[in-house]
């Protein structure tokens, strides 16, 4: 039989209550049973927000069919909600946030698109070839990504003469925020360069 729902919203509280805009597990002991299936996944969802399906196979370690099943389950009782693009279908908690950030999280869930994100923080005006080298990768593939993130308005694509340059249109210390919060591998990587640019755009901020 399957268990109650009741539960869930013990848990969706939980796992909002520390902060609101980065759903976290400082939850009180014992709301989640971590040899639940579907509250570890809901926990999956809570601490990688915008992850796919894959992703959180691969964090639950559930076979498909019972990820596959979990997911329905918490979808129909509104504790999870989607996003989807051409290519994957996000997960997040549901009122965790905006839409805005859900599309930026969601592309943030991808290695290249993230590290492209990261890269043109830090280099604006970059082009397909320096992006290329940069993030180590074939133009073709970083072109493929770039149309990805400029159709979402995360990056927009500037021509001058044949010259045609990229640049971020994301809040560079709300990037370094989620990078930090959901992808701590990659803010240790980072985070020295990003501060310096969050710093000398801080800088041209002030009168």
């Amino acid at each position: 039989m399957d268990r109650s729902l009741g539960t869930y919203s013990r848990v969706l509280v939980g796992l909002l209550k520390a902060a609101p805009s980065f759903p976290t597990l400082n939850h009180p002991v014992g709301v989640v049973d971590a040899n639940a299936p579907r509250d570890r996944l809901l926990a999956a969802i809570a601490q990688a927000p915008g992850s796919y399906f894959s992703q959180l196979q691969r964090i639950t370690r559930l076979a498909q069919g019972e990820l596959a099943y979990h997911l329905r389950v918490l979808e129909d009782a509104e504790l999870v909600v989607t996003l989807s693009d051409a290519h994957y279908k996000h997960y997040f908690v549901r009122n965790a946030f905006p839409a805005a950030h859900k599309t930026m999280l969601s592309v943030l869930a991808l290695p290249y698109p993230r590290e492209l994100l990261l890269t043109l923080a830090n280099e604006p005006g970059l082009t397909l070839s320096q992006l290329a080298h940069r993030v180590g990768t074939t133009p073709p593939n970083v072109a493929w990504h770039v149309k990805r993130l400029t159709r979402a308005n995360l990056a927009t694509r500037t021509k001058t003469g044949n010259r045609v340059t990229y640049t971020t249109n994301v809040d560079a210390k709300l990037l370094a925020a989620f990078i930090e919060h959901y992808h701590p591998t990659t803010w240790r990587v980072w985070s020295e360069r990003l501060a310096a640019t969050i710093a000398t755009l801080s800088t041209k901020e002030t009168p």
